[in-house]
């Protein structure tokens, strides 16, 4: 079904049971169930990525696109959020990657530091990286940070570990659950392949094009183009689901949260397609 929104916006961020919807303003909405959803507002205007949020485990954490140095924000329940600073970082915060357990780390704009907490972001220590890091993420005992087409990997932030270029500039990753395997993949420019890895060592390359890729257990979905070499296990979508075309927009994020997929177009349209289930055949049935 479509969903009004009382925000356009171009992430969706779902977390410890809440998704947010996240635009490149301070105004965002938030939804605990997929049904009721809240406009509200942030205090300073967060990183408009996903890579900017992560939760702890207690706490979400969201970079700022502001330029006060070690500037942050933080918040128990998607709601309500403080501001906060890391002391001694020289630039704004700007991405966050987590266990889930309370170990977390940030990284700044600009700089050669990560931040590490191991205590949901009370304490931190500077660790030396060899790049101020667009995305971090936590896969599998390692911290895997990626700067342009550069990825490092660490198990504690503070030794890097090149692995070298893949693909293009990294935008975004996902954990894709493949029975009793997961496999991390990215995302990155509309041309690029997306890379793909299974141990957060060795990094595969899939040659695709124009990528709507979305967090929905084993499936990937895109617009356009033709899979090199993907997971085995994996299944792979090429057409677009067709109450897309019925509707004359092709979605531009899918999330799976509370049992059901949310898509939506970016941050010009204010709706929202919801599906009743975590099966993508949702979109045909609801097209019938």
């Amino acid at each position: 079904k479509e969903v009004k929104l009382p925000q356009a916006v171009s992430v969706l961020v779902p977390r410890a049971g809440v998704l947010l919807g996240v635009a490149a303003n301070k105004n965002y909405w938030s939804t605990t169930d997929g049904e009721t959803i809240v406009a509200r507002s942030f205090p300073e205007t967060p990183i408009n990525a996903k890579a900017g949020f992560a939760w702890t485990g207690a706490k979400f954490m969201s970079g700022s696109s502001g330029n006060s140095a070690g500037q942050y924000m933080h918040s128990t329940d998607g709601a309500n959020w403080t501001l906060a600073t890391i002391a001694g970082a020289t630039a704004a915060i700007k991405v966050f990657a987590s266990n889930g357990a309370g170990l977390v780390m940030a990284a700044a704009s600009s700089g050669s530091f990560v931040y590490v907490s191991q205590d949901h972001g009370n304490t931190w220590t500077a660790q030396i990286s060899p790049w101020p890091f667009a995305m971090l993420v936590y896969f599998k005992g390692l911290w895997i940070g990626t700067y342009s087409s550069n990825v490092y990997t660490s198990p504690t932030g503070q030794v890097w570990t090149s692995r070298g270029a893949v693909g293009n500039q990294v935008y975004e990753c996902k954990l894709v659950n493949l029975g009793q395997r997961e496999v991390l993949v990215f995302t990155g420019a509309a041309s690029a392949p997306v890379i793909w890895t299974e141990d957060g060592i060795t990094f595969n390359e899939m040659d695709m094009a124009n990528v709507i890729f979305g967090d929905c257990g084993d499936v990937m979905l895109w617009a356009d183009g033709t899979a090199a070499t993907g997971p085995t296990g994996m299944v792979k979508r090429e057409a677009l689901p067709i109450s897309f075309a019925l509707s004359g927009w092709i979605p531009a994020k899918i999330e799976k949260f509370a049992g059901r997929i949310f898509a939506i177009r970016g941050n010009s349209d204010t709706k929202m397609f919801v599906s009743s289930d975590e099966d993508y055949g949702f979109f045909e049935r609801e097209a019938t």
